[in-house]
C-alpha cells in the first residue's frame, strides 16, 4: 500500500492492497501533464506532439495499431476534439495526424475523414485527385442486414450528387 499527498499535505494518490489505485481519493482535481486541472480528471496536451493523440489505447501485442483522442485548439474556432486509429508504423511511436477519422469542432461541425468539415456533417470519402465519376466510392446508408443500400453517387459526367437505391447482388 502507498499514498502520495499534495504539496498541502491532502492525499492525492493511494493504492490498497487490493491493487485498487485512486486518484484524487477525496474529490480533488487530477492533472496528468500539467500542473492545473479544471475538472476531476485533466489531461494536458503534449505540447511537443499536438498532432498525435494525447490519450492513447494501443494494442497489447503491437502498440503500433492504436485508436485515440486529443483536443486541439483551431484559430476562430476554438477546439476540436480528434479520433484517431491507425497504424504508427513502429511500436514505439504513438500516432500522428494522418490517423485522424473523425474531428468534432466547437461550431457544432462533425467531419469524417476531415479535420476541416465545411458543412455541419462532412463525409470525405474520395482521396485528393481521385476522379468523382465512380459510382460505387460515394458514402452509403445500408439496412441492418445488408440488403438494400442507397449510395452517394455521381452521374456520368460528375456533375451533380444524388442518392441510389440499390439491392447487391450478392
Amino acid at each position: 500500500s502507498f499514498a502520495a499527498n499534495d504539496i498541502s499535505g491532502i492525499p492525492v494518490m493511494s493504492a490498497g492492497l487490493d491493487g485498487t489505485a485512486k486518484l484524487s481519493p477525496f474529490g480533488g482535481k487530477t492533472a496528468v501533464g500539467g500542473s492545473t486541472a479544471v475538472a476531476r480528471l485533466h489531461i494536458h496536451q503534449d505540447t511537443f506532439n499536438a498532432s498525435s493523440p494525447t490519450l492513447a489505447f494501443p494494442d497489447n501485442t503491437n502498440p503500433r495499431y492504436s485508436t485515440g483522442f486529443s483536443s486541439t485548439n483551431v484559430s476562430g474556432i476554438v477546439q476540436r476534439l480528434d479520433i484517431y486509429a491507425g497504424d504508427s508504423g513502429n511500436n514505439a511511436n504513438n500516432l500522428g495526424s494522418d490517423a485522424v477519422v473523425m474531428s468534432v469542432r466547437a461550431d457544432k461541425r462533425v467531419g469524417i475523414k476531415t479535420t476541416s468539415p465545411n458543412s455541419p456533417f462532412d463525409v470525405v470519402t474520395l482521396e485528393n485527385g481521385t476522379d468523382a465519376n465512380q459510382g460505387d466510392i460515394g458514402p452509403e446508408l445500408r439496412s441492418s442486414g445488408g440488403e438494400y443500400r442507397w449510395r452517394f453517387t455521381t452521374n456520368t459526367d460528375s456533375s451533380r450528387w444524388y442518392w441510389k437505391f440499390k439491392v447487391p447482388s450478392n
